[in-house]
């Protein structure tokens, strides 16, 4: 039996060994990463949904463009054969008339195409030539393997007996699109079906982009688009001499299949020969926007850190980073500058509760059972204590109600700590199961959602009102603990929870809507008053529909892997106005969290 994950990985494995250098082990599990996973610790229902072209890549529409009827070429390629098979003394001559090269066939029966390669029933099969060799008639067939099933999935030529091919095989004539609209019309083809309906015709797309992703040296570049091209199956393509296809641009490319400098390797041929190329406008799915790389950062990378925005900027502390568990900074978004805070004391601790209280920082427990915390005054640069509070600790999460800072723990605890009064008051137990936690604050209320440990429990969520100091349990929750990762956001009107938003007025749920949606869990990111927006999309929850964000540039020191990197278990922040993304795991072995981070400012306000 196989999971979707199991799936994922073998079809990326197929994928890369269609390149032509090999590929590292764990560039294929930061593929994976990058494509099903988005977060490392999404649910695999939304794996599936993302499908294999999310994590990764965002697909191309085109706009306008004629198209030419399609024409299948002359050109009968050399080929050496591969290995020769004599017909069974089962098999009986065929009556069907002899099949041409360039024809395609799909087999009717199961049969070994060579001593270990078996072609399967339904796939199918390219023929090169039809010629002799000392057995008698035969033909010079190319297989392609089976990418779905994973049986060979790269390619292999051979010669087979006309008897053989003519009784297992038939002729048949792929589905053509008429006029080809998007990239993906041509990209869903299967192997040599496009040579068959385009050949050498001329075909325009656009907008398109040129995307590197180049894991190793050699590795093809892709033609990508807006609506959901498959990582697997996106179009490689080669540039005419004397072609200029700028790089990170939305283009419109003009080329053709069949590329007579390929000679006999339709494996080559497959790719899209781009003969014109000229700049476009980007589609109306692309946010229109500018990344740029942020200023060194005076602290050690991490993941798992605290970031919040308080009255000069956005304040960076703690993290997974060893050693430096208690170190921050500030950074201001808009004038690209970072101050280094002085070092909190006692040790590291991740987990933390953290809140804004207008004057300083408020930080409470962390790690598997601190009860303690501090206060950060960033007018003076200094800490203070916050006593244990009479809770059991661990990781929790917090809320400032103006007033008070509500924390609740992982132990399904709650209590309030006044920095007026300097005292901890009790709080009646959240009805919630212990584990991990989730929360946001309303304006009015603490909501908190409480997946029980073990995972697939059905999620609770229950609300804190500060002026009665009593808990509500609402609505039940669409979702189970498999969500454990899925971060809430608050809009002002509504809680958006991974694809329904809840409503705490009338205590409902709503579907939403998610057209142009790559990711199927749209709370991810940050709200910014408009869009939950990452690095990859933006959220409009009132139309909604998500854009696209334009790529982010390469994390510096990993361009052989491009956009496969991501920036993993980072704390996306919004300040002045921009996405910040900083520092966050590589997912691969060497440096942990490089310090490194980028800036989007969108073009609309």
């Amino acid at each position: 039996m196989t999971t979707p994950g199991d799936d994922l990985d073998r079809r990326l494995r197929e994928h890369y060994r269609l390149l032509s250098a090999p590929v590292p082990d764990e560039a294929v599990e930061e593929a994976r990463g990058r494509v099903g996973r988005r977060r490392p610790r999404r649910a695999p229902f939304l794996l599936a949904a993302a499908s294999v072209g999310a994590v990764v890549l965002a697909a191309l529409a085109v706009v306008g463009g004629t198209f030419l009827t399609p024409t299948l070429g002359s050109t009968r390629p050399s080929i050496s054969p591969v290995a020769t098979l004599s017909p069974s003394p089962m098999e009986s001559p065929s009556t069907q008339p002899a099949y041409r090269p360039g024809q395609l066939l799909r087999a009717t029966r199961s049969f070994q195409l060579t001593g270990d390669w078996l072609v399967g029933k339904g796939q199918s099969l390219y023929v090169v030539a039809r010629g002799r060799d000392g057995s008698g008639e035969v033909y010079t067939i190319q297989h392609w393997g089976d990418l779905v099933t994973g049986l060979k999935p790269d390619t292999v030529v051979a010669t087979v007996s006309t008897t053989i091919v003519d009784a297992r095989t038939e002729q048949y004539a792929p589905a053509c699109p008429v006029l080809v609209a998007l990239v993906e019309d041509v990209a869903a083809l299967q192997p040599f079906e496009r040579l068959v309906c385009f050949g050498a015709a001329e075909l325009t797309f656009g907008p398109v982009q040129r995307e590197e992703y180049r894991v190793m040296a050699g590795s093809p570049p892709w033609l990508a688009g807006v609506s959901g091209v498959d990582f697997l199956t996106a179009l490689p393509f080669n540039v005419a001499d004397g072609i200029d296809v700028p790089t990170r641009r939305w283009l419109r490319v003009t080329g053709h299949f069949n590329d007579p400098g390929c000679a006999g390797d339709l494996t080559c041929r497959e790719r899209f020969v781009v003969t014109a190329a000229e700049q476009t406008q980007p589609p109306s799915s692309e946010l229109q926007g500018t990344w740029a790389r942020m200023a060194k950062s005076p602290i050690a990378g991490r993941a798992s850190y605290v970031a919040i925005a308080i009255d000069r900027g956005t304040f960076i502390w703690g993290g997974d980073t060893p050693g430096e568990g208690t170190t921050g900074a500030i950074y201001d978004a808009k004038a690209d500058r970072w101050a280094k805070v002085a070092r909190a004391p006692g040790g590291d601790r991740t987990g933390v509760a953290a809140v804004w209280a207008g004057e300083k920082v408020l930080i409470w427990g962390g790690n598997e059972s601190l009860t303690d915390g501090y206060a950060y005054d960033p007018g003076l640069d200094r800490w203070s204590p916050i006593p244990n509070a009479p809770i059991d600790g661990g990781s929790g999460v917090g809320a400032w109600t103006g007033k008070e800072f509500v924390v609740v723990s992982a132990k399904a605890q709650a209590s309030a700590w006044d920095p007026a009064a300097h005292a901890w008051r009790r709080l009646a137990d959240p009805p919630l199961p212990p584990g991990y936690l989730e929360s946001v604050w309303t304006g009015r209320e603490m909501i908190v959602l409480g997946f029980a440990e073990g995972g697939a429990d059905p999620l609770v969520g229950a609300a804190f009102d500060p002026v009665t100091s009593t808990w509500r349990t609402i609505a039940d929750v669409p979702y189970d603990g498999l969500m454990l990762g899925s971060s809430p956001r608050w809009t002002g009107t509504e809680m958006l929870f991974v694809q329904h938003g809840y409503d705490p007025t009338t205590d409902r749920w709503r579907p939403l809507k998610t057209d142009g949606c790559s990711l199927g869990d749209v709370s991810y990111g940050v709200w910014t008053g408009r869009w939950v927006i990452s690095q990859t999309q933006a959220y409009d929850p009132i139309a909604g529909r998500c854009q696209k964000l334009p790529k982010a540039p390469v994390r510096p020191g990993f361009d052989d892997l491009g956009e496969l990197l991501t920036h993993e278990f980072h704390t996306p922040f919004w300040s002045d106005r921009r996405l910040v993304v900083w520092s966050g795991g590589t997912g691969l072995d060497g440096p942990g969290s490089p310090p490194d981070g980028v800036v989007f400012v969108p073009a609309q306000p």
